[in-house]
């Protein structure tokens, strides 16, 4: 290829189901991965997937919300460092707001 640009395949897989009254749990999946084997392109840059699950909480008075969240990459040689995870939660009332991140 003149540029050495990859031609790479890309999909998304995504589900949703709600649960509860107002809640729901997420599942994502992501791939890119070059279509064939390129001799320009370095092993850890041939694919990247990541897969993702969250859960969404809203309860059915809207006085507890709340967003709970993990990611994780996988590629070539990768090391500890490909989990993202994050938490927030809410308890709101007339009298109290009160929240964690």
């Amino acid at each position: 290829m003149e540029n050495e640009i990859p031609s790479n395949n890309n999909s998304m897989f995504a589900l949703q189901r709600k649960v509860f009254s107002r809640s729901n749990i997420g599942l994502f999946f992501i791939n890119r991965q070059a279509s064939k084997s390129y001799d320009f392109v370095a092993p850890q840059d041939r694919y990247n997937r990541v897969l993702e699950i969250d859960y969404n909480l809203a309860s059915a008075d809207n006085t507890w919300n709340g967003k709970f969240y993990m990611h994780k990459s996988f590629q070539h040689d990768s090391d500890s460092k490909d989990i993202s995870t994050g938490a927030y939660m809410s308890y709101n009332s007339r009298k109290f707001n009160v929240f964690s991140d």
